[in-house]
């Protein structure tokens, strides 16, 4: 009896793990395509076909009901019930969900679903499915842009080069697929990682550089090469040495709070700033009046508990064009100021878990991308975007396994069988 209920709860999660992947890649491609040159208006997709469109809308638009399903079913029939987790998970939850009905980013319960539904599942397996299916769909957009089935906007700013977007909206935005991308690439590749591989950023730093001046993607990528290299020369010493590579404990503790620590002083950079500051009138005009806009932002709208619903206007458009700019690059702001104090907060704390626990898995690799994306969103928003980036995964996701078999059983090597 014990034995078949057992073989029944693990048919439960394999099939649960199987269907949250089928969602996953669905909602990644769905993330990515609306950032796309394409006139597609979702909502409106098999509208002549009842079952279509029903389940466009629930699997697509609107995967929260199918989402929360997942993640009950992932943590009730867990392997390893822990209840401080699912009631942290059951928190995070509701305060999500209550978020959302005040300031309407759905995105928001999105993510964190996903999140949620990612326990027990190996981050490396989550991270290997969503590389292959944004590179692959990022391929066939900037494929479709060259030869001409999709737009490829050129951007011509005043004082500046001529910017293209490979068939998105705007350059930044496909600089930051192919910043995060080679991020992930690096976390894949981990050990394995050759010199000769070291060159990918930089090759793909210079070709967003020259082709659509995203500078911070471009200048980001060229000091992860050197990050690279030396990441490869200590751990070729240390195995020359005979000996575990093993990062300064100190640098590891300061790269795991790292996100924490980044969100802070571009919060108070911002908050801070005026034209009346020498230093900070200087650092706004090298981030491109990002402190400024944040300013403006902190200003007008203030820090809510729950976050507000505001109009965003960029310079990128497919449609439309904005006749008055105004923008909140920073994810942490717009963590704060859009999606309130509750979940600006709730992100921080997840991101400081992730470091903590990567450090204490020895994950180094992972730390160092903790870094590089933190830094990132200090400037942009995708930080959380499943479009770009599943590391807020991480804190639900299985760290230390780097290999899955039925179930989210490790697999065995040979000399263990």
């Amino acid at each position: 009896m014990y034995d078949k209920l057992y073989k029944i709860k693990s048919d439960v999660v394999k099939i649960s793990e199987g269907m949250y992947f089928f969602m996953f890649i669905l909602l990644t491609i769905y993330s990515i395509l609306t950032m796309v040159c394409l006139d597609i208006v979702w909502e409106n997709i098999g509208e002549a076909v009842p079952v279509v469109h029903f389940l466009i809308k629930k699997f697509i638009i609107e995967p929260e009901q199918v989402l929360l399903i997942l993640v009950v079913i992932r943590h009730v029939f867990s392997k390893n019930y822990n209840w401080k987790e699912m009631l942290a998970a059951a928190a995070i939850y509701m305060c999500a969900s209550h978020a959302v009905k005040i300031n309407g980013y759905k995105e928001i319960v999105t993510v964190i679903l996903l999140m949620l539904g990612a326990r027990e599942i190996s981050l490396k397996k989550i991270i290997k499915v969503y590389f292959m299916v944004a590179a692959a769909v990022i391929f066939c957009v900037v494929t479709a842009s060259q030869i001409g089935l999709i737009e490829n906007l050129v951007y011509r700013q005043s004082g500046r080069n001529l910017r293209m977007s490979f068939g998105f909206t705007y350059p930044t935005r496909f600089a930051a697929h192919i910043f995060y991308l080679v991020l992930w690439y690096w976390y894949l590749r981990d050990e394995k990682l050759t010199y000769r591989e070291t060159l990918i950023p930089v090759c793909a730093g210079v070709f967003l550089w020259f082709f659509c001046e995203a500078r911070l993607s471009s200048i980001s990528l060229m000091i992860l090469s050197f990050v690279m290299i030396y990441n490869i020369f200590q751990r070729k010493k240390a195995l020359k040495d005979l000996v575990e590579y093993k990062m300064n404990s100190y640098f590891a503790q300061l790269l795991a709070v790292s996100v924490v620590f980044l969100a802070s002083l571009i919060l108070l950079l911002s908050a801070l700033y005026s034209p009346d500051r020498q230093i900070l009138k200087m650092l706004n005009g090298v981030l491109s009046s990002r402190l400024y806009l944040g300013k403006k932002a902190i200003d007008i709208f203030g820090f809510q508990i729950w976050g507000r619903w505001i109009r965003l206007a960029g310079n990128g458009g497919y449609l439309t064009r904005n006749s008055r700019y105004f923008y909140i690059d920073s994810a942490f702001l717009r963590f704060g100021i859009q999606y309130g104090l509750v979940m600006m907060s709730i992100f921080l704390v997840l991101f400081n878990q992730i470091g903590m626990q990567v450090k204490k898995y020895k994950k180094w690799v992972l730390l160092w991308i903790i870094l590089f994306a933190g830094i990132h969103g200090m400037f942009e928003p995708h930080i959380i975007n499943i479009a770009y980036s599943p590391l807020i995964f991480a804190a639900f996701a299985d760290i230390q396994k780097e290999s899955t078999g039925h179930v989210g059983v490790k697999r065995k090597r040979k000399n263990e069988a």
